[in-house]
C-alpha cells in the first residue's frame, strides 16, 4: 500500500482537490440557483397586500388598505378587508382608552369574513357594551407562528401598551410561515450542504420514491401538523421557546396573558379529530409555563365541523366567530375587567 500511495501520491493529490474544487463549485451552483428562484418568487408577491420585513419576522401587512377579496380565485369576491395606518384591521386605536390586544393569526384576523364579523370586533363590541374604557385591537396576522407574534408583539407594544394579552393558537402554529416565500436559507439552516440535498432529491425523482425517503429534512411548512409535535421535531420546540418568550415579555411587564386553543375548522370535530395531539402538548406547555390557558375544542367539540367553517375555505366563519369571542369574553376576559 506503502508503494501504490509513494508512485501515485501526486494523481491522488490531484484527483482529490480536483473533487473537493467540483463539490464547492456545485454547492455553489445550487446554492445561486435557488437563490435566483427565490427572488423570481418574490416578484410573483402580493404587493397590494404583504410589506416584506427582515426576519424573524419575514413579513407584516400594507397599510391603509381597503381590499374586496376572493375566498378561491375562480369565484366573486366575497368579503371585504379593511387595514388602518398601523397595518391591522379595524379602525385606529383612540389613545383615550386601555387596550385589549387579540393575538394571532389568519384565525384571529378573521380571514374569508368581513371586518365587523371577526371574532376581535366582535369581542370589541361586546367590551365596549359593559366597560366602555376598554378597546380591543385585532393584532392578527395572517400566515404567522407563534415566533412571529412574539417579535410583532415586542415591535408594536410602546405603540400599544395593552392591559391584557390574548393569544389564539392554532394547529399550524409551530409550522414555518407559508404566506410568502422563504429564503432558501431559511429552509436550507439545518443543511451542510444544498448540494447534497439537491443530488439525493433528483435520486428520489429517478426511483419514484416520496420525498423525504432519502433526503434530509427541510425547514418548510408542512400539512401534516401533528408531525410537527413529533418528539423529535424541532418545530413544536422553537414554538414553545416563542410562547415562553411571550409569557415572560407579558410578566415584565405585569400584563396578564391568556392563551386560547383554536380547532382546526377544516377537520372533523369528533372523536376522530386528528389534531387533539397538539392541544394537548400546548395545554401541557401553559400549564408548565403558568399561562392561563382556554381551550375551545371543548366548546366546539362534536358538532359539525361544515356548518362552522366558511365554505371552500376553512377559516371560521362569521357565526363561530361569534362564538369564539363570546366565550373568551365569558370565560378569560370579564373578571379581569371587573376587577
Amino acid at each position: 500500500m506503502r508503494g501504490f500511495f509513494k508512485k501515485y501520491w501526486k494523481q491522488i493529490i490531484v484527483v482529490s482537490f480536483s473533487t473537493m474544487f467540483g463539490l464547492l463549485v456545485g454547492e455553489v451552483a445550487v446554492r445561486v440557483s435557488a437563490n435566483a428562484k427565490y427572488l423570481k418568487r418574490l416578484k410573483k408577491l402580493d404587493e397590494d397586500i404583504y410589506v416584506l420585513e427582515e426576519n424573524p419576522l419575514v413579513y407584516t401587512l400594507k397599510a391603509n388598505l381597503k381590499r374586496h377579496n376572493r375566498v378561491r380565485p375562480d369565484l366573486p369576491p366575497s368579503w371585504w378587508m379593511h387595514l388602518n395606518e398601523d397595518g391591522l384591521r379595524g379602525p385606529l386605536p383612540k389613545k383615550d382608552k386601555k387596550t385589549i390586544l387579540c393575538l394571532g393569526d389568519s384565525y384571529t384576523f378573521g380571514w374569508a369574513v368581513h371586518d365587523e364579523e371577526s371574532y376581535p370586533a366582535v369581542l370589541g363590541q361586546t367590551v365596549e357594551r359593559e366597560f366602555p374604557e376598554y378597546q380591543v385591537i385585532n393584532g392578527g396576522m395572517p400566515g404567522y407562528n407563534t415566533i412571529q407574534e412574539f417579535h410583532f408583539l415586542k415591535r408594536h407594544w410602546d405603540h400599544w401598551q395593552p392591559k391584557v394579552v390574548i393569544l389564539g393558537y392554532v394547529v399550524n402554529d409551530a409550522e414555518p410561515q407559508l404566506n410568502v416565500p422563504s429564503a432558501p436559507a431559511v429552509k436550507f439552516r439545518d443543511q451542510s450542504s444544498w448540494l447534497w440535498y439537491s443530488i439525493t432529491r433528483q435520486t428520489e425523482r429517478g426511483l419514484g420514491v416520496e420525498k423525504g425517503s432519502l433526503t434530509p429534512k427541510l425547514y418548510e411548512h408542512s400539512g401534516q401538523y401533528a408531525d410537527g409535535f413529533a418528539k423529535d421535531s424541532v418545530k413544536w420546540k422553537e414554538s414553545r421557546e416563542a410562547l415562553k418568550q411571550i409569557a415572560e415579555f407579558c410578566k415584565r411587564k405585569d400584563v396578564p396573558l391568556v392563551v386560547v386553543m383554536f380547532p382546526g375548522f377544516s377537520s372533523s370535530l369528533k372523536d376522530d379529530y386528528p389534531f387533539k395531539k397538539i392541544h394537548d402538548a400546548v395545554g401541557q406547555w401553559t400549564s408548565e409555563l403558568k399561562i392561563e390557558f382556554r381551550d375551545q375544542l371543548d366548546l366546539f367539540k362534536g358538532r359539525d365541523y361544515k356548518l362552522l367553517h366558511v365554505p371552500l375555505d376553512g377559516h371560521p366563519n362569521s357565526n363561530t366567530n361569534k362564538e369564539i369571542a363570546l366565550d373568551i369574553y365569558k370565560n378569560c376576559l370579564k373578571d379581569k375587567l371587573q376587577k
